[in-house]
């Protein structure tokens, strides 16, 4: 839905504003493309992991893993480090 509005806003701000000369519906088109190429830039893309065919007779187990704890912090590298 979120789509839907931004590619009507984008479409209108060009022909209301680069077409009819309209400069704030130029302003708001322009800002309207941007945030429209912004979210697909930053959208989070799924990691695909497997990608296959399961012969027949065969299962696949899907499980899930917790991560791990580190809050993207390296382990201490120094004199009083642990192995």
């Amino acid at each position: 839905m979120r789509r839907d509005w931004l590619s009507w806003a984008v479409r209108r701000g060009f022909q209301r504003g680069f077409i009819e000369g309209d400069q704030l519906w130029l302003v708001l088109g322009a800002m309207a493309l941007l945030l429209q190429l912004g979210l697909k830039v930053y959208r989070k893309k799924p990691t695909v992991v497997f990608s296959g065919k399961v012969p027949l007779g065969e299962q696949l187990v899907v499980t899930h893993l917790e991560p791990e704890r580190n809050n993207g912090r390296r382990g201490r590298k120094g004199l009083f480090a642990e192995p």
